[in-house]
């Protein structure tokens, strides 16, 4: 549903939309294709009414980055997101589900309010492209994606843990 907002809001390139187990994260994947792409996304599904009860967070990614792979997510939040670059965009007060147990009980009042109140959040963890290529990441602005390891590094640790299983034998 959330892809299908997007693409009725003319938001382009939207390569992936993965919920997992909780509806209020949502993590997007995208051809990133002009500054400000993510936050783009972030109005089109904060704009709608699937907004009442999903995508409180927002994690927005390259098409680089597996939607569906939770240690890419997290090597992309840890090197692609700076608070400080404005990655991080909160939005206060919207409306949303009564029953998220982080909104205080008083705002979570239906019959009072409508809709519960909580604050939405924005990760952009796409690449930031106002930072420059350096030399040390191969011209890119970013080291490679570090979740895998060659297989030379992958037969030296074998080696080393059947070295350290020898040595407990020994004992």
């Amino acid at each position: 549903m959330a892809w299908q907002y997007l693409e009725e809001a003319g938001v382009p390139n939207v390569t992936g939309v993965w919920r997992g187990k909780w509806p209020e994260l949502l993590r997007i994947q995208i051809r990133k294709s002009h500054r400000g792409h993510a936050q783009q996304v972030a109005a089109a599904l904060w704009g709608c009414h699937l907004a009442n009860y999903a995508g409180k967070h927002l994690i927005v990614v390259d098409d680089d980055i597996d939607i569906h792979d939770w240690e890419a997510i997290e090597w992309a939040l840890c090197y692609r997101v700076n608070a400080g670059l404005g990655d991080i965009t909160t939005f206060r007060e919207p409306r949303g589900r009564c029953s998220i147990p982080a909104c205080r009980p008083e705002e979570r009042d239906s019959v009072k309010f409508g809709h519960g109140k909580w604050t939405r959040v924005l990760i952009d963890a796409t690449i930031n492209w106002e930072l420059e290529p350096q030399e040390q990441y191969g011209g890119n602005r970013y080291p490679p994606l570090g979740t895998a390891i060659s297989p030379e590094m992958a037969e030296t640790l074998e080696a080393q843990v059947e070295g350290v299983r020898f040595l407990d034998q020994g004992r």
